[in-house]
């Protein structure tokens, strides 16, 4: 299954290439985790702005799959309060 990664750039010249080094991390610790627990990758997209991690999952996400991700964000030094859940409809 592919995850869309997506960055908007904190800088006019949009010149921060870490920003999707960084989103790329996240996103493999996020699979080996949910392969780790044998959880269902329901994730559509990942979009990081500015340090503040959008996930949208393709249906309701449990507990569980919402922390692995919050954890993932923080492994990056960033605050799991910044990780913002969305739904597709």
């Amino acid at each position: 299954m592919t995850i869309k990664l997506t960055v908007t750039s904190g800088s006019p010249s949009g010149s921060e290439p870490w920003r999707l080094e960084r989103i790329s991390r996240v996103s493999a610790v996020i699979a080996k985790e949910f392969g780790a627990k044998n959880e269902k990758l329901i994730i559509d997209e990942l979009h990081d702005h500015k340090g503040e991690l959008t996930i949208t999952w393709k249906e309701d996400p449990t507990i569980v799959q919402k922390e692995i991700v919050e954890s993932a964000w923080e492994k990056e030094n960033e605050l799991k309060e910044n990780v913002i859940h969305n739904i597709c409809n």
